[in-house]
């Protein structure tokens, strides 16, 4: 009878250690098998964040509407880069707008600040330098160019040696000079015949 106890008593203990070392085992095999790649997780978790981050500047970005208090400026620059005009727009006219919209508004200029404290719209446009301009004239009998601070610079040639129809134009100082012109009247006077000669027709 002992012996058939100790016997249930010892194949009971074998169970539960069979059992107890094969689940441990099972448990154990599981854990390694799944353990997760740190430097995989770390990149997963950088991937993310960077675009949570993304999305997060874009939804603040497009978040910025134009209040009755923003400053809204449209400024005007030449090909220079000098600023030819500004102007001061009413926010009420476009107020709760966003950048975008902005730009669908006024195409032709693009968008250098964009808070809800001010808004800066910039466009430009291409000018026309201007040319400058002299005039022929007489003075004491001298023909000369007018300047722009109505000094007068004789080239060497007298009125006498003109008709009265040509010292006409020169003495009401009718006759343009460029800047090119002047130089060649200076370095020969008689390049003044040319001119007259596409002008007067003379």
């Amino acid at each position: 009878m002992v012996r058939k106890k100790q016997y249930l008593f010892l194949a009971s203990v074998a169970i539960i250690v069979f059992f107890g070392t094969f689940i441990g085992v099972y448990l154990l095999s599981n854990m390694i098998w799944f353990v997760p790649n740190i430097d995989n997780v770390a990149t997963v978790e950088e991937s993310t964040e960077t675009a949570e981050d993304n999305q997060s500047k874009s939804e603040t970005k497009d978040a910025f509407y134009i209040l009755p208090s923003t400053e809204v400026m449209m400024v005007l620059r030449d090909q220079e880069g000098n600023i030819v005009d500004t102007e001061s727009i009413d926010p009420y006219t476009i107020m709760g707008r966003t950048e975008q919209e902005l730009l669908n508004i006024f195409p032709d200029y693009s968008v250098v600040a964009f808070d809800e404290q001010q808004v800066i719209l910039e466009g430009s446009v291409f000018i026309e330098p201007q040319q400058v301009l002299y005039y022929l004239g007489v003075k004491d009998d001298n023909i000369g160019i007018v300047l722009d601070d109505n000094e007068f610079l004789e080239i060497g040639l007298e009125a006498k040696e003109f008709s009265s129809y040509v010292n006409t134009f020169l003495t009401k100082e009718l006759i343009p000079v460029t800047v090119e012109e002047k130089a060649s009247l200076q370095e020969n006077p008689y390049y003044i015949e040319m001119i007259l000669q596409n002008i007067l027709g003379n």
